[in-house]
């Protein structure tokens, strides 16, 4: 008898997948979705597959384990019945899937009140009333295989003594806490004698089934709250808080024992005051604080004074303007605290996300992205909560892309009208803080750092062999030297950082205490002045690089890598001239080392990869501070020194470079690699855009060499293929098998993009490259290639690109392709004459409808019964008289041309047909 934990959980699987299955097609769910008012379009049903494959993947899973056993056992009869409904429900799985496919492809966009609603668009009723059917036979059936399954087992135990089933069941119960009212009815189960559980089983079948849905609908929920959680979550979420560094020893302490400081921050946290305010100058450690704050654990041992016994929830958002966009955004904020807090607690999952949560209870998963609407009344319904107490703790609200006084008006919101939330937030004391939070208990960083600045001097300075030696020398000039780094300081720690950098990179080189003494009063005590100041004492070609990783990295939309970054500075022709190569683990590792060490000789730390030791070339490089990236935001006169070389420099093209050279570098070997490429591909294009004028041969040349490693990458050997085939024939029969895409439209590797915008052709298009088009028009591409439903001219016509619809018409692509409701041209009116549906001006338009009426766009068809003349009139005669009497003479004129060439057509088939001469007699 095989593990019963294993036929449990491929019972609760398949009841899962039937349940979902059933609801997705019954007639019940039809009317309460309809009046529920959901529509089920393109994005639902992209929910309805994942949740689909999802269970099926559940239930392949486990069913390998149970075939094994089977196939080495030959099995009993109930575990071959498993079986049979294992594969009977996989094979229902793949139905709904390959309609599903069918559906989404439709390029009619339309929607349906119910799954089933779309599904008779498709199939016949009785072949839906055959499934329901066959879905509730698999449903009872299930219980019965399960029942004789256990029963098998506690027979078997009896004479065997295996492991008890209370044993199994305990490890059920460890696993999933939901399914303990499940494993209680199974514990009495086994008590039994099986005699007794035979007529017990009987007689409590209806009471075991209830317990096995119970159970099917607990792993459901869990796994829809462990979705939601999946979406909340993002890759830089947690990056800002570990980039700080950790307070130094012994500084900080003073905040819970310094009676002195302005305002209590100790009384703050037990009192009812719901909100206090750090400040400070730039570079004071306000981040490195709040950090402290968030693990020390008195922070928590006193809001346990303010909470009482009431349950409290705390989370924490280090904003990080030079970071991700998440990292600086409403969004990044409350996807943040709201992640933290249902991780904490999960049951509030269902309160706070209602809409999402009955979502999933309707499509079994959920694709539509967060929006900010959403997210504010996830919060709002979180902190609404008054059984609950909240603290939130955050930081850098100045580094806040957006409007700080709006951002600064939803805190006060919070700490007003909730008393049971508690926020401690930092700033720089700009303004607008100052105003909104001028009645808040607060402190001031720098004027009370004095004392965490000499200790971290001194200690730094002492460490030093060199240092030790000059205080047994000359004591009082060491200690006077401590003693102006801060006072200079003026409570600023990242100036001390730097200046301590500084003396002891002198004593390195043996300077006197004279000389560090100069070296000190040369230093500005101004953070921007002392940036400047070290960039200037770099020689010639180090000045050169800086200025170059300067502006890359001010050019790169979200931080680079260590790896990346080495490839930026390769060269442009180097990485035309790459070949398709796999790049070695020592090579990224040097390369990575490499350009650490260029970072810390050329940018002098003010640019840093502090993870290396842990994630080496993928280390990120970033800002030492938000200071310097406030100073490097601006271009310096610096850059534009003779010496440096940089007129002719364009990052955006060096970006493009790394791009190519990372996609070439790629290991074929491993079948990451292809979202790997996918994800370097999209960013390429898109910097590409940045330079498609200004230098028009290089863009041209990216595009070509993107082509180029997109083909060498597909027809690469794929090493887990037995037969020696492709990465392209692995993707084709992958989609075959997943119903993915329709495979027999494929026919080269831009066709297998994670979404229909990666095609390679339509990358063009959107990015308005007519350039690009037309190079490859005049070769040898389709010139109505067809993906998703979608041409190529069908695709510029919707992105409103009426340059490239000429150019695409000017080609030889008919203006009358058909689609799915008639013609592509009819369509272009259809929309064009529909207010509520157009999404162009009417300008666009005019362009667009020009442009087929002058390359044969058929002027004899009718939209309900409105002739051409008569739409165009209706639509742009209020806009443009001028205009629109233009389009009409265009009309004329190829109606002219449609008449002429239908009687020259109808002559020669008359001639032909009269004197059995021509083509056709000769054949003959």
């Amino acid at each position: 008898m095989a593990d019963p934990l294993t036929a449990l959980g491929l019972a609760s699987n398949i009841v899962q997948l039937i349940t979902f299955a059933s609801s997705l097609v019954s007639k019940t769910r039809e009317i309460s979705k309809s009046a529920n008012g959901a529509l089920v379009e393109n994005l639902e049903l992209e929910a309805i597959a994942s949740n689909l494959q999802e269970l099926s993947r559940g239930i392949r899973g486990l069913r390998s384990r149970q075939e094994s056993y089977v196939r080495s056992t030959k099995g009993t009869a109930a575990e071959r019945h498993l079986e049979e409904l294992c594969e009977g429900c996989e094979m229902v799985s793949g139905q709904l899937l390959v309609v599903i496919r069918g559906l989404r492809s439709d390029a009619r966009h339309v929607s349906w009140s119910s799954f089933r609603q779309a599904l008779l668009s498709v199939w016949k009723e009785k072949r839906i009333d055959a499934l329901v059917e066959r879905l509730e036979r698999y449903r009872c059936q299930i219980d019965t295989a399960l029942l004789a399954s256990l029963r098998e087992y506690i027979q078997e135990k009896d004479g065997k003594s295996a492991d008890s089933l209370t044993d199994y069941m305990q490890k059920l119960a460890k696993k999933e806490k939901d399914s303990m009212s499940l494993g209680e009815y199974m514990r009495m189960l086994d008590g039994m004698d099986p005699k007794s559980l035979e007529l017990k089983l009987q007689k409590e079948k209806s009471l075991f089934s209830s317990k096995v849905s119970e159970n099917a609908i607990c792993a459901r929920e869990d796994r829809a709250r462990s979705q939601i959680l999946k979406q909340l979550h993002f890759n830089s979420m947690e990056a800002r808080f570990q980039r700080i560094l950790k307070a130094y020893d012994r500084t900080f302490d003073w905040i819970f024992h310094d009676k002195n400081c302005q305002e209590d921050f100790v009384q703050w946290l037990q009192s009812d005051e719901t909100l206090y305010w750090i400040t400070g100058k730039p570079g004071s450690g306000k981040s490195t604080l709040m950090k402290y704050l968030s693990v020390h654990p008195k922070t928590t041992s006193l809001l346990k004074r303010w909470s009482r016994e009431t349950p409290m929830i705390t989370a924490w958002f280090f904003f990080w303007n030079s970071g991700t966009d998440m990292q600086m955004s409403e969004m990044g904020l409350l996807q943040t605290l709201l992640y933290q807090a249902s991780s904490q607690h999960k049951a509030v999952i269902s309160r706070i996300f209602p809409d999402r949560w009955r979502y999933y209870g309707l499509f079994g998963s959920n694709s539509h992205p967060w929006t900010l609407p959403e997210l504010f009344q996830a919060f709002e319904n979180l902190v609404s909560d008054n059984s609950r107490k909240f603290f939130f703790l955050i930081d850098g609200i100045d580094e806040f892309e957006g409007d700080e006084g709006n951002l600064a008006k939803f805190l006060l919101g919070i700490a007003s009208s909730r008393q049971n939330v508690k926020l401690c937030v930092a700033s720089r004391p700009w303004l607008v803080f100052e105003e909104a939070f001028q009645f808040r208990p607060s402190l001031c960083l720098e004027n009370l750092t004095a004392p965490d600045i000499r200790h971290f001097v001194s200690r730094n300075m002492h460490d030093n062999l060199m240092f030790s030696q000059l205080q047994k020398v000359k004591p009082a000039e060491a200690d006077g030297l401590i003693l102006e780094v801060t006072g200079k300081a003026c409570g600023v720690f990242l100036w001390v950082h730097l200046v301590v950098e500084s003396l002891l990179e002198g004593l390195r080189d043996g300077d006197s205490i004279t000389d560090l003494q100069e070296r000190l009063w040369v230093l500005p005590s101004d953070l921007e002045d002392l940036f400047a100041k070290i960039i200037c004492r770099l020689s010639p070609p180090y000045m050169k690089q800086a200025c170059m990783v300067f502006q890359i990295t001010r050019a790169a939309e979200e931080p680079v890598s260590l790896l990346f970054l080495s490839y930026t500075l390769d060269g442009f022709d180097k990485a035309v001239g790459a070949k398709v190569k796999a790049i070695t683990p020592d090579e990224m590792d040097y390369r990575a080392e490499s350009m650490r060490r260029r970072l810390n000789s050329r940018c002098k730390g003010l640019l840093e990869a502090p993870d290396f030791e842990l994630e080496g070339p993928d280390a990120k490089v970033q800002y030492l501070h938000r200071t310097v990236k406030d100073f490097l935001s601006k271009r310096r006169a610096w850059e534009d020194s003779p010496f440096t070389d940089q007129a002719t420099f364009d990052p955006d093209l060096q970006l493009c470079a790394a791009f190519i050279l990372y996609m070439k570098g790629l290991d074929q070997r491993k079948g990451t690699f292809l979202d790997k490429f996918w994800a370097a591909f999209s960013d390429c294009v898109r910097y590409s855009a940045r330079f498609k004028e200004s230098v028009a041969d290089s863009h041209l040349t990216v595009l070509n060499q993107l082509n180029r490693v997109g083909h060498e990458l597909y027809d690469s050997t794929n090493p887990d293929d037995p037969d020696g085939g492709t990465w392209l024939n692995t993707i084709i029969a992958n989609g075959r098998s997943t119903n993915l895409f329709v495979v027999e439209r494929i026919t080269s590797w831009y066709q297998t993009g994670p979404i229909e915008d990666t095609l390679f052709p339509i990358y063009a298009i959107e990015y308005q490259i007519q350039e690009y088009i037309k190079c490859t028009l005049e070769s040898d591409r389709k010139l109505d290639l067809r993906e998703a439903g979608q041409s190529l001219l069908s695709k510029a016509v919707l992105l409103k690109d009426s340059e490239t619809v000429k150019l695409l018409l000017q080609q030889g692509v008919s203006p009358n392709c058909r689609t799915v409701e008639g013609t592509l041209w009819q369509d272009v009116l259809c929309e064009a004459s529909d207010p509520a549906n157009s999404s162009g001006t009417k300008e666009e338009w005019a362009d667009i409808i020009e442009a087929f009426l002058e390359h044969d766009a058929n002027p004899a068809i009718a939209i309900q019964q409105q002739s051409v003349e008569s739409i165009i009139r209706s639509t742009f005669q209020q806009w443009d008289r001028d205009r629109t009497s233009k389009m009409i003479e265009v009309v004329s004129r190829s109606r002219k041309k449609n008449k002429k060439s239908k009687w020259a057509s109808s002559s020669l088939k008359g001639f032909f047909g009269r004197s059995g001469t021509g083509f056709g007699s000769r054949e003959k």
